[in-house]
C-alpha cells in the first residue's frame, strides 16, 4: 500500500515502480487506486458499480490516469474506487480485492484504505510540504521523500526487501 503526504509526491511513479518490478518477475499484479473525492466519470469508461457517492472503475484506456498508468506499467488488471465515505471505500475494495487469485501481489494507492487494512508492505511518500490535512499519519514500514529517496534502484535494490514478496 502507498499512501503520501499530498498530490504530485511520487505515489503513482512509485506504484508504478513496484508494478513493473513484480510483473517483470512474473508475479501476477493487480492495482488499485482510491480517492475521496467524486469526480466525473467518462462514459466510455468500464463502470462495474456506481451509486450516489461512489463507483467502481476497471480499467481498460490508455491514458495519463493513474489507474491507466498502473495498468500500463504491467498490472494484469487496474481498477479505481471512488467513494465519499471511507467505510464504503474499504467495503468495496474488499469486495474487489476477494476477486483476485490469492497469490498474486496487490498493490494499492490509497490513503484512506490505510485505517482498515494492515498491508503487507505499507510505504508513504513525503512531499517538500504537506498539502493533504493528515488526521493522522500513519505508521509506515518505510518513509520515502521524492527528492531524496527516490531513485529507482536505491529504492527496489537496496531500502526495501521486495524479494520476500516474490
Amino acid at each position: 500500500m502507498i499512501c503520501g503526504s499530498g498530490k504530485n509526491v511520487g505515489k503513482t511513479t512509485l506504484s508504478s515502480l513496484l508494478v513493473k518490478y513484480f510483473s517483470d518477475k512474473g508475479k501476477r499484479v493487480y492495482a488499485l487506486k482510491t480517492s475521496s473525492h467524486l469526480h466525473q466519470l467518462d462514459k466510455d469508461e468500464c463502470i462495474l458499480k456506481e451509486g450516489e457517492d461512489y463507483a467502481v472503475v476497471k480499467e481498460s484506456r490508455k491514458n495519463n490516469k493513474d489507474s491507466s498508468l498502473l495498468l500500463q506499467a504491467g498490472a494484469e488488471e487496474s481498477y479505481y474506487i471512488q467513494a465519499s465515505d471511507k467505510h464504503t471505500m474499504f467495503s468495496l475494495s474488499n469486495e474487489l480485492v476477494h476477486q483476485f487469485p490469492t497469490d498474486a501481489i496487490f498493490i494499492c494507492e490509497s490513503g484512506g484504505l490505510r485505517e482498515y487494512i494492515r498491508p503487507a508492505l505499507f510505504l508513504f511518500v513525503l512531499g517538500d510540504k504537506a498539502d493533504k490535512n493528515m488526521q493522522y499519519q500513519p505508521e509506515a514500514d518505510y518513509e520515502l521523500r521524492f527528492g531524496e529517496d527516490f531513485n529507482n534502484q536505491l529504492i527496489l535494490n537496496k531500502y526495501i526487501d521486495l524479494e520476500r514478496f516474490i
